[in-house]
């Protein structure tokens, strides 16, 4: 599967979970805010593919995907980022 495709579907879930995504040229690399209420993931567009399927998926890692039916591509992303994120948090 290529990036293009992994963003993209990545995209449509965001949707699905009504968060917003939005890519701007911004200092910095994005993530998850609230705007007047309503929540939104806004990604430095001027990132590799990579970095921005990175983040995407950190952020929708932390949301219940049990009911959702996802690629096992876009899943196993999901998860990798899931068990990143959990590492991360308890080495520091």
């Amino acid at each position: 599967m290529k990036d293009s495709e992994i963003l993209e579907n990545l995209v449509e879930l965001a949707e699905k979970l009504r968060l917003k995504v939005i890519f701007d040229n911004f200092e910095g690399k994005g993530g998850f805010c609230k705007v007047r209420g309503k929540e939104k993931i806004i990604l430095n567009d001027s990132l590799p593919k990579r970095e921005k399927i990175k983040i995407l998926a950190q952020e929708l890692s932390k949301y219940s995907l049990e009911n959702i039916y996802l690629l096992p591509k876009i899943r196993e992303i999901i998860e990798a980022a899931k068990a990143n994120t959990t590492n991360t948090t308890k080495s520091q």
